[in-house]
């Protein structure tokens, strides 16, 4: 009795362990049913086809956990790969679509990732413009030359030239002249039987030194009939003493004569000569001649009064001259230019 019970426990252990292991084998198919062809319902069939050797497939190899987790991971990309498992590694499709063979000697040979370039584009920025302001030119009126470097004094052209308050300015070296000259022709009589005809010339420097000339001509109508004539002249060095804007004062040595168609006589003579601006367009002139002609003393004195009228300068004055004891004297009118 002992016997007949064992002997259906161990039936029934085999039965149940037959059966297991067909729901093992039949789960297996029905996950990797993809690479197996499709099992028939028949239950001998099915335990013939497990009973014969059949190839070993990578699907079907046992697993560790590692490769099934890997699997589960990467379930997806499975059917993208066209590889199934996980006993080797494959490129990422993004980036590489087909790969190589793989094996135990083999590798993946794998395209290089595509190049991505980015563009920035950038709005473009509109930049205002600032106003635009013109300047408007403005024009200094100017009397005389603007005098910017090392200020000196120098004769102006002529007496109120270029705003001067008279003979002299003061200004940059070129603006006036370094020197100034004049010369003059002027006529006198005594209304009586004498007449006068002169001509005078002088010029002098900036540092003062200077030469005169001067030539004066009588004619007289005798009372019997006839007419005689007498030349008398002077040449003087001069040297400027004193000087202003409005004033020049000169002295000067020098020789005279005293000539006629008989002979002609020299003495020494002593000048003083002064010019004097009091306004816009009055000059003012005076001379003192003292020395001797031959035997016989000297002396002339002279006086003028002019207008400006550019350069030239129109006067009109008196003169007068003793040599010994005879004097002649009268008016005068000239006209004398200046440079």
């Amino acid at each position: 009795m002992r016997a007949l019970a064992l002997l259906c426990l161990v039936c029934l252990t085999f039965t149940s362990h037959a059966a297991t292991a067909g729901t093992l084998s039949r789960a297996r198919g029905e996950v990797r049913r993809e690479a197996k062809p499709k099992a028939s319902k028949s239950s001998t069939r099915d335990r013939d086809e497990d009973d014969k050797p059949q190839k070993t497939n990578k699907d079907d190899r046992p697993r560790g956990r590692l490769s099934q987790a890997r699997r589960e991971v990467r379930r997806h990309d499975d059917n993208h790969r066209g590889h199934g498992g996980g006993g080797h590694y494959a490129c990422p499709p993004r980036f590489v679509p087909s790969c190589g063979p793989a094996g135990f000697f083999s590798f993946h040979s794998c395209a290089p990732p595509p190049v991505v370039e980015t563009y920035v584009i950038q709005e473009p920025v509109v930049v205002t413009q600032p106003a635009i302001v013109e300047e408007v030119p403005v024009y200094v009126e100017s009397v005389g030359p603007t005098c910017t470097e090392r200020l000196c004094r120098q004769f102006a052209p002529y007496p109120y030239a270029l705003g001067a308050d008279g003979f002299m300015l003061t200004t940059t070296p070129g603006c006036g002249h370094g020197w100034s000259g004049r010369i003059q022709v002027e006529g006198g009589s005594d209304f009586d039987a004498i007449d006068r005809t002169g001509l005078s010339f002088l010029i002098e420097g900036q540092g003062g030194l200077g030469i005169d000339f001067d030539w004066d001509s009588y004619s007289e109508d005798l009372p019997g009939g006839g007419q005689d004539e007498v030349h008398v002249g002077e040449f003087d060095v001069l040297y400027r003493f004193a000087e202003t804007d409005q004033t020049l004062l000169r002295a000067g040595l020098g020789a005279a004569w005293f000539g006629d168609r008989y002979d002609t006589d020299f003495g020494i003579n002593f000048t003083l000569k002064a010019d004097f601006a009091p306004c816009d367009p009055v000059v003012l002139s005076g001379e003192i001649d003292l020395g001797t002609l031959g035997d016989a003393e000297h002396l002339h004195l002279s006086g003028t009064a002019g207008v400006m009228l550019n350069r030239c300068e129109i006067y009109g004055g008196y003169d007068y001259r003793r040599i010994g004891e005879v004097e002649i004297q009268g008016p005068m009118v000239g006209l004398r230019f200046w440079f």
